[in-house]
C-alpha cells in the first residue's frame, strides 16, 4: 500500500509541476502567480526536484529541436 501511494505521490507532483511549468511558460504569470509558485516550491523538496526535472527536459528538447533545425535535409525529404 505504501508504494502505491508513493507512486500516486510522485505523480501528482509531477503533474503539479508540469502545470506550473506551463502556467509560467505560456501564460503572463502576475506577482501573486510567482509568490504561489514559490510557496509550492518550498512546501517539499519533491517539488523542486519535479521542477528541476521539467526545466532539464525542457532544456534538452529544445536543443534537440535546434540541432535538428540546423541540420542539412537529407536528399529526398
Amino acid at each position: 500500500m505504501t508504494r502505491q501511494l508513493d507512486r500516486i505521490r510522485i505523480s501528482l507532483t509531477s503533474r503539479e509541476a508540469a502545470e506550473w511549468f506551463i502556467r509560467l511558460k505560456d501564460t503572463a504569470p502576475s506577482r501573486a502567480d510567482h509568490r504561489e509558485y514559490l510557496h509550492w516550491l518550498k512546501a517539499s523538496p519533491s517539488h523542486m526536484a519535479e521542477a528541476l526535472h521539467i526545466g532539464r527536459m525542457y532544456g534538452l528538447l529544445r536543443r534537440a529541436q535546434s540541432v535538428s533545425s540546423d541540420a542539412p535535409q537529407q536528399a529526398g525529404s
